[in-house]
């Protein structure tokens, strides 16, 4: 089974313990830079991938609704987002393989926000989210919904001082949520 890891900081902390819940005989793959916001997806998205792929799970967002330092605007806007997306979900449509897209994770956003010199706002996490689970369900993509897991979990205890990233427990418990949701598209293979 050849998995494909395509993501964002949120990705490279939890992958080791992705990897760690999946067979050793999988090869499973991922970009050693951070994947970043969709517009960083599009560009790159076929050199990040292994061929042939069985399973890619995938997510960016985080990024997208990032405002810069004195930027008045997000990264991405919300339309930008979307037609980030659709190049990237056409791309991996037409490949053999399932695709599990992974929602945005939520955060504190008044700590991220006084530790950070950029901002983001969950109200936007919550928005782009919704647009993207909408696109990939016209997709027949799998959706892992990381949001709602978390949130439904509780996740303030898993982040670290920055609000955003998770501590150890939190990426495990991430890990495990990744992996969980390829074993169970790899049964469907």
């Amino acid at each position: 089974m050849n998995i494909s890891l395509i993501g964002d900081s949120i990705r490279m902390h939890s992958q080791d313990y992705t990897v760690e819940n999946l067979p050793t005989d999988w090869f499973i793959n991922f970009p050693l830079e951070n994947c970043e916001s969709s517009n960083q997806v599009v560009t790159h998205i076929s050199k990040w991938l292994c061929e042939p792929c069985d399973i890619i799970h995938i997510n960016c967002g985080l990024h997208d609704i990032r405002f810069n330092q004195g930027a008045s605007q997000k990264v991405s806007s919300v339309t930008k987002y979307q037609a980030n997306l659709k190049i990237i979900f056409d791309y991996l449509s037409r490949l053999n393989c399932k695709v599990i897209w992974a929602t945005s994770t939520p955060f504190n956003e008044n700590v991220h926000n006084q530790h950070k010199e950029s901002k983001r706002y969950l109200a936007d996490v919550i928005e782009y989210n919704q647009v993207s689970c909408k696109l990939a369900r016209e997709y027949d993509f799998t959706i892992n919904d990381l949001y709602e897991q978390l949130t439904d979990i509780g996740y303030n205890n898993l982040l670290l001082d920055d609000g955003l990233h998770f501590n150890k427990s939190g990426n495990a418990l991430i890990g495990q949520l990744v992996s969980e949701s390829i074993w169970t598209c790899s049964r469907y293979k």
